[in-house]
């Protein structure tokens, strides 16, 4: 858990620039998988580091759809988690949700940047990381 920890200090502070500069939400939520990008190409390499450091860091846990299914998580918090509803949840519950946004990109192409990033998703999700591991050691 400590890598996880540190891959949300990491890259907590990406995801909070890009959701707070509306252009880049914009740019990201056009994000497709079969057109090269012709902007902001730094940062799509960025985000695909942040990808496989997440697998290489275990921060992908591979027992996401157990944790979340005996944890009776809806689909409708998954998909859109917010603080409050992220502050209730354990270490290993956030990261199982983590793991389910990085998953769902891999069936849904894209999905990662377009939405987990674009809409904030993944800034929820690592800053509850980083306020529950505060909390409870």
């Amino acid at each position: 858990m400590e890598n996880a920890y540190r891959w949300c200090q990491k890259y907590e502070v990406l995801f909070r620039v890009l959701y707070e500069d509306e252009e880049l939400r914009k740019h990201l939520r056009s994000y497709s998988v079969y057109q090269p990008q012709q902007e902001h190409k730094g940062l799509y390499l960025i985000l695909h580091e942040c990808i496989k450091e997440a697998y290489d860091d275990g921060v992908v846990i591979t027992n996401y759809s157990q944790i979340i299914e005996n944890g009776r998580i809806s689909d409708r918090e998954l998909v859109c988690p917010t603080k409050e509803w992220v502050d209730t949840l354990s270490k290993e519950q956030i990261l199982a949700c983590i793991a389910w946004h990085f998953r769902r990109d891999h069936f849904n192409e894209g999905s990662w940047t377009r939405d987990s990033v674009a809409e904030g998703h993944m800034l929820v999700l690592g800053q509850g990381y980083l306020g529950n591991f505060d909390r409870k050691g």
